[in-house]
């Protein structure tokens, strides 16, 4: 699971698949991740918002589209923004089943993103999901699980911050 950014769904479908080579794991995988939905959402409404969230999304032109991309189940992702009161000044909220880098060009595509973009996020897929539609991108350390975060932009033109503050 330490690959960040890439939606548990995928990484449960490789574990079953090509992990322990098992067949028939659709039951297994959905009950796997029910499991972990209902582990992950009493976690995610018990924690804080990243500092500086609703700073900048307030900051930023009402012109601008806002929206969030998570390796998260969609609709417990919407569900845990609205009980938390952060979807007033968003434009969309989106999870998987779809993959992030799937995700932005359907929505460049159909108009709710448009250049110039910038993703702000904390994974090497993160950045590799920016540069799949063009967008400039914004790596945030405090929360990452990339461990060689540092090499690995080291030569790229990325900003880093360690939070959303920063940017305000």
């Amino acid at each position: 699971m330490k690959e960040g950014g890439i939606s548990r769904f995928e990484k449960l479908e490789y574990f079953f698949s090509t992990i322990i080579g098992q067949k028939e794991y659709e039951d297994d995988l959905k009950k796997l991740l029910q499991t972990f939905s209902l582990i992950l959402e009493k976690k995610l409404l018990a924690c804080l918002e990243t500092e500086g969230f609703k700073e900048l999304i307030q900051a930023l032109s009402p012109d601008s589209k806002k929206i969030i991309v998570s390796g998260g189940l969609q609709t417990k992702l919407r569900k845990i923004f609205k009980d938390k009161g952060l979807t007033s000044n968003l434009d969309g909220i989106f999870g998987c089943p779809d993959n992030k880098i799937k995700i932005l060009k359907r929505e460049l595509k159909t108009g709710l993103i448009k250049p110039p973009i910038i993703f702000i996020g904390d994974s090497k897929y993160d950045y590799e999901s920016a540069k799949s539609i063009g967008a400039d991108f914004v790596f945030m350390s405090e929360y990452t699980e990339f461990l060689d975060w540092q090499n690995y932009f080291k030569n790229k033109k990325v900003k880093i911050i360690k939070n959303l503050r920063e940017l305000i």
